[in-house]
């Protein structure tokens, strides 16, 4: 669905017009464009890596700086999935993403620790990023993530989350908008509404994952006996 499209039903949810007056002289017409990017920024920030996210390079590559650990993020970054830290060698690497209190936790000495080659990033705020060890030289990091959300056309498809996920965002706005124009019932039902869609799409993300591992080949664990004769390799079967 376009843009509009997915405005058109969630003014229908509020049972109200884009002309609607709400505060500070705006219309929810005005306010719906902006209110749009809130709810797929909000999404593509929920914590879940989709398997559906359309993750993008973005360049410049960074290099990091001898004696630094903190750096920012790329512009229009707004979710670090990917970092490749090129040492010009044979040990260049995927660095491997944690959690902040994970981080700050497994770090906690890191400005006591010998500066070497990065093993980990950490995603600290919307603007920065953080790597461990402090690098020890200038290496380059090639960042992938998840792009913010910037859309000024609604006669343009919404891309940024697939289709058949379009009506978590109508429940989405639709809630918002109950919000601006202070009707209560309407937030709280379009919210339970949003709510349980949002779960549905973590509970398919990790259906999908857990079928994966399902499929995985089975291996038992080995039987083993307690005599030296019973261990031999050459005994072929055991009845």
């Amino acid at each position: 669905m376009t843009g509009q499209e997915i405005l058109n039903l969630a003014f229908i949810e509020v049972q109200s017009e884009a002309t609607r007056q709400v505060e500070a002289g705006q219309t929810l017409g005005s306010i719906a464009t902006q209110y749009l990017n809130f709810c797929i920024n909000d999404l593509l920030t929920l914590g879940e890596i989709w398997d559906w996210a359309r993750e993008i390079p973005f360049s410049p590559t960074i290099p990091t700086v001898n004696g630094t650990s903190i750096y920012t993020m790329p512009t229009g970054c707004i979710k670090l999935t990917q970092i490749y830290f090129d040492t010009g060698a044979i040990d260049s690497r995927m660095l491997i993403g944690l959690p902040v209190a994970t981080f700050k936790q497994k770090w906690a000495a890191l400005n006591y620790l010998a500066r070497d080659k990065s093993v980990d990033y950490c995603q600290l705020d919307d603007t920065r990023f953080q790597v461990a060890p402090i690098p020890n030289a200038v290496y380059t990091m090639s960042i992938t993530g998840l792009e913010q959300s910037s859309i000024t056309d609604l006669g343009l498809a919404v891309t940024a989350i697939p289709e058949r996920y379009h009506e978590v965002l109508v429940f989405g706005l639709a809630r918002r908008f109950a919000s601006a124009i202070r009707d209560t019932a309407l937030f709280q039902q379009n919210g339970q509404m949003y709510t349980e869609r949002v779960n549905r799409m973590v509970a398919e993300s990790r259906r999908r994952a857990d079928i994966n591992l399902a499929l995985q080949p089975f291996v038992s664990a080995p039987k083993i006996y307690t005599t030296d004769y019973w261990a031999n390799p050459f005994v072929r079967r055991v009845n």
